[in-house]
């Protein structure tokens, strides 16, 4: 078995699950305090004392 052969099946695992294994990104990143990528790579905002009302 060649080299190509043998990494053909991981390459193909991380082309099928390697996204998902990460979470979301977002591009660009969202806020490092205030904010977070959703599932649907959008940035949402963080809960706080505007959402709690």
């Amino acid at each position: 078995m060649t080299a190509t052969a043998a990494l053909l099946p991981v390459l193909l695992l991380l082309l099928a699950f390697g996204r998902s294994a990460h979470g979301a990104e977002c591009f660009p990143a969202c806020h490092p305090e205030n904010g977070f990528c959703d599932d649907d790579s959008v940035c949402r905002c963080q809960p706080g004392p505007a959402a709690a009302r």
